[in-house]
């Protein structure tokens, strides 16, 4: 999905992109596919000395200036293989090099550390409100990345319970009278997406473990599912439903938004929601397909459907 999202970027750039793959889950094929990047495959073992030749073969017959590896089972030999046929290499990695951080809880283990450090300046600053992006957990909703996960001997059940751990071990040395919210997308590149698939799977762990005070949730499209999973949310929090969407100028109607806001209630107590944007409208330099007036309209219906739903 990395790769996909760099493939997008590159082409919206002007550049030609060709993915290269040994084994594709058949969701991520058909995504590749609506993307317009051509696919091609190799059959050797990834990582191996095989699956260095047949990419350099690739890259050759492709005509490519930089080749782009994506992933930990790519060692020091195969990025030699392919530099020394004269490509230029990016390796795109899980978390580091693995001579420094051995396995991904050594990695979190510092990164926890770098999370405290900043919200204690915050909080040393005045800061009172704290909001996190959680893209990871979000994307492990997606069965399709975790079988790409798997294929590459990664297991996304434990990541999620090591994302939990990881979130509260950053925010346990906030005081108490800080706010902490979570928010949660799927990706939010010039309109595009990243995953699809409703949150049920991650969320009697994650909304019942995470030490937040409220989750900021994308429910702007049928991808992030219905809203029984909202059932495993505790009543000592909130859920800010990301009903308008930051990826399209099209104006949601307010008769609709009010009647998801009431399904939600089933699940949650009305006291207890709130309503957003599903993301932010420039969650990367490129931003979305929104001109301005359409973003202050769209903030516009969020202020009127606060005030008409809750008064």
């Amino acid at each position: 999905m990395r790769c996909l999202a760099l493939a997008q970027a590159w082409q919206d750039a002007g550049g030609t992109v060709s993915l290269v793959v040994a084994e594709l889950p058949d969701a991520l094929l058909l995504r590749v596919t609506a993307e317009g990047v051509s696919l091609s495959r190799v059959h050797a073992s990834p990582g191996g000395p095989e699956d260095a030749g047949e990419t350099v073969a690739q890259a050759r017959r492709l005509r490519v200036d930089w080749v782009v590896i994506d992933g930990d089972r790519f060692g020091t030999d195969f990025l030699e293989t392919v530099r020394a046929a004269g490509f230029r290499v990016l390796l795109i990695d899980d978390f580091a090099d693995r001579a420094v951080y051995s396995d991904a809880e050594a990695f979190f283990a510092d990164l926890t550390q770098v999370f405290q450090q900043e919200f204690a300046a915050l909080t040393d600053a005045g800061c009172r409100y704290i909001q996190l992006d959680e893209v990871a957990v979000a994307l492990l909703c997606d069965p399709a990345i975790c079988d790409q996960i798997k294929a590459m001997g990664g297991h996304p059940e434990r990541l999620v319970d090591l994302y939990i751990e990881t979130i509260n071990q950053a925010v346990a040395e906030c005081l108490d009278d800080v706010v902490i919210a979570i928010h949660m997308c799927r990706g939010n590149f010039k309109g595009r997406y990243l995953g699809a698939g409703g949150y049920e799977s991650v969320a009697e762990r994650f909304f019942a473990k995470a030490n937040v005070n409220h989750f900021l949730l994308e429910y702007d499209t049928k991808r992030a599912g219905d809203f029984a999973p909202l059932r495993f949310v505790p009543k000592s929090k909130g859920v800010v439903l990301g009903l308008i969407s930051t990826k399209s100028p099209l104006l949601e109607s307010l008769d609709v938004l009010k009647q998801r806001t009431e399904e939600a209630t089933r699940y949650v107590d009305f006291e207890r929601l709130a309503i957003s944007p599903q993301c932010g409208f420039a969650s990367t330099v490129a931003g979305n397909p929104l001109t301005e007036a359409d973003e202050q309209a769209k903030l516009a219906l969020v202020v009127q459907a606060a005030k008409s739903i809750w008064g």
